[in-house]
């Protein structure tokens, strides 16, 4: 290896390090590259557009004015992140009991617009009423549709030749 060879692959190395070091060390960037934000900051501009941020008391206020039979909905945080989610009280399939349960978490981003979620709180409350009609819907006195079936014991009734219903 000659000395200019040498010399150049220690200036490649230079510059590699060096940008990963400010890439690592620098402005802190989310997935897709854009600046990282915090409930804290407002606004912030990425080539030349301005980015409004909703805050958690925002985000909130629009969760508190949607309505839905009796559920309850709760916005908190997992961590620093903002998630919706839904508490209500729903007869039992099995046992015919009132039970209170929880909705699965519906993670919402500070990016987004009152609309959009708006349309995360209906979605999630389409998505809790289909959950319950699939518990209580049965056909020959059995919840075919259940939500709760394992996924493994769906695997093998698949696997099975004679596990479809096509016409022919």
């Amino acid at each position: 290896m000659n000395e200019f060879t040498f010399l150049w692959a220690w200036f490649v190395i230079i510059v590699f390090v060096s940008l990963w070091v400010v890439g690592y060390y620098g402005e802190p960037k989310d997935r897709f590259g854009y600046p990282q934000m915090t409930p804290t900051s407002p606004e912030f501009e990425f080539n030349s557009v301005t980015f409004v941020v909703s805050s958690l008391h925002e985000i909130r206020s629009w969760v508190e004015q949607c309505q839905c039979l009796d559920l309850i909905f709760i916005v908190d945080l997992d961590q620093d992140r903002p998630y919706f989610q839904i508490h209500g009280t729903v007869k039992d399939s099995i046992s015919g009991n009132s039970v209170s349960h929880s909705g699965r978490k519906w993670f919402l981003s500070y990016h987004m617009t009152k609309s959009e979620v708006v349309q995360t709180v209906l979605k999630a409350s389409l998505t809790w009423a289909e959950h319950e009609i699939r518990e209580h819907f049965k056909f020959r006195g059995v919840s075919i549709f259940d939500p709760h079936y394992d996924v493994e014991k769906l695997v093998e009734l698949r696997n099975q030749a004679n596990s479809l219903d096509v016409r022919k």
